[in-house]
C-alpha cells in the first residue's frame, strides 16, 4: 500500500468514527439533587421571659430568706417591705417563665418537641395550636418527666416560703415578750401606703441569673436536668401553671417564643385561680395592716399574709403537695383539787346532871 491510499484508509476509518458518534444515542443527564429542607430554627425564648423568671425566683428566694427573729421594729418594718414587694400579675407571669426555663434543661422533652421543628408548616400549624389548646403539649415525649421537675422546683420554693411564714407567724407570739413589740407602729397610714406602692411595682430579675438561666436552657437540655432539683415523671392532668409553662417551653424548642412572639403568646400566662389567690393575699395583708397596731401585729401580718399565703398559692398553682403543719401541743386542763373543808370540831361532852 503506497503512502496516498494509506493516508486515504485512515480518513475513511476517521469518518466512519464520526458517523458512529453521531448517531448514538446520548446518556441522560442526572436529575438535579432536591434543595436541602432549611435547618429548624434555634431554640429561642425571648430575653424578657428570662428576666422575668429571675425575678420570681428572686423574690421566692428573699421571701423565704426572712429573718424569723425580730430583734427590734426596724427588722419588722424590713422585712415587711421586702415581702410585699411584688406585683401579682408579674410573680404569676414570673412562675410560668421559670417553668419554662425548668424544661428546657430537660433534654428528652426537647428533643421529643425539635423533631417537629424542621418542617415550616408543621411548626406554625403546632405553635398555633399549643398557644390555643396548651393542654396538647402533655401528648408529646418528655412531657411527663419535664412536668415532674416543674412541681418540684416551684413546690420546693413554695414549700420554703411556707415554712418561713409559720415560724414568722409564731415569732409574733413570742416576740411579744420584748416591750418594744408592744408599742404602736408610728406612721401606719403611710406604712399602708407603701406597701400599696411596692405591691403594685413590678421587680427586675438579677442580670447574672438572666445569664445562668440562658446558658441553661438554650443548648438542648442534659439527661439529668436542671442542677439541684430532682423530680420525678409526673402523671397528667397537671395543674394550669405547669401546662403553660410546658407549653412555653415547647414553643421556644420550636423557636417560636422569640421577642418577635411576645404578643401572639401572651395567653399562656393567664390562670384566674392563681391569680385570685395572689390578689387575696394582697387584700388579707392590707386590711390585716389597716388594723395592726402594735409592732407583734406587723410581724403576723407579715407571716401569716405575705409569706404563708404566698407559698401556698405557688404550690396550689404547682399542684404541688402542701406542707402538713404540725399539730399544736395540746394543753391538758388539770383540775385542782378540792379544798377541804375544815373538819368539824368535836362534840363537847354533855355535862352530867345538865
Amino acid at each position: 500500500m503506497t503512502y496516498r491510499h494509506s493516508v486515504l484508509a485512515g480518513l475513511a476509518a476517521l469518518a466512519a468514527t464520526f458517523v458512529l458518534a453521531a448517531c448514538s444515542t446520548p446518556e441522560p443527564a442526572a436529575p438535579p439533587l432536591p434543595p436541602a429542607p432549611p435547618p429548624p430554627p434555634a431554640i429561642n425564648l425571648s430575653a424578657s421571659l428570662f428576666e422575668e423568671a429571675s425575678a420570681w425566683r428572686g423574690y421566692m428566694s428573699r421571701a423565704a430568706a426572712t429573718p424569723t427573729a425580730f430583734p427590734d421594729a426596724t427588722t419588722v418594718a424590713t422585712s415587711l417591705r421586702a415581702g410585699a414587694s411584688y406585683e401579682p400579675k408579674q410573680l404569676l407571669r414570673g412562675s410560668i417563665a421559670y417553668a419554662a426555663v425548668i424544661a428546657l434543661q430537660d433534654q428528652a422533652f426537647v428533643s421529643g418537641i425539635r423533631a417537629y421543628a424542621s418542617d415550616p408548616e408543621q411548626r406554625r400549624r403546632i405553635a398555633a395550636q399549643l398557644v390555643v389548646t396548651p393542654y396538647a403539649v402533655t401528648s408529646y415525649p418528655g412531657a411527663d418527666r419535664a412536668a415532674g421537675l416543674i412541681i418540684s422546683a416551684l413546690g420546693s420554693d413554695g414549700t420554703k416560703v411556707l415554712m418561713t411564714g409559720r415560724a414568722v407567724k409564731q415569732s409574733a407570739y413570742d416576740v411579744q415578750k420584748q416591750k418594744w413589740s408592744k408599742e404602736f407602729v408610728p406612721n401606719r397610714e403611710g406604712r399602708l401606703a407603701d406597701v400599696r406602692t411596692l405591691s403594685s411595682t413590678p421587680i427586675r430579675g438579677d442580670i447574672e441569673e438572666v445569664g445562668r438561666m440562658q446558658t441553661a436552657s438554650l443548648g438542648g437540655g442534659s439527661t439529668t436536668g436542671p442542677d439541684g432539683i430532682v423530680g420525678q415523671s409526673a402523671t397528667a392532668p397537671y395543674s394550669p401553671v405547669v401546662v403553660r409553662g410546658l407549653a412555653l417551653a415547647a414553643l421556644a424548642a420550636l423557636g417560636e417564643a422569640g421577642d418577635d412572639k411576645l404578643i401572639a403568646i401572651g395567653p399562656l400566662f393567664t390562670d384566674e385561680p392563681s391569680m385570685f389567690c395572689l390578689n387575696m393575699s394582697k387584700l388579707m395583708l392590707y386590711q390585716c395592716l389597716a388594723a395592726a397596731k402594735p409592732h407583734y401585729e406587723d410581724v403576723f401580718c407579715l407571716g401569716q399574709h405575705v409569706l404563708i399565703d404566698t407559698g401556698q398559692c405557688t404550690l396550689k398553682s404547682a399542684g404541688a403537695p402542701m406542707p402538713i403543719e404540725p399539730p399544736r401541743p395540746v394543753v391538758v386542763a388539770t383540775k385542782a383539787p378540792a379544798a377541804k373543808s375544815p373538819a368539824k370540831p368535836a362534840a363537847k361532852p354533855k355535862a352530867k346532871g345538865g
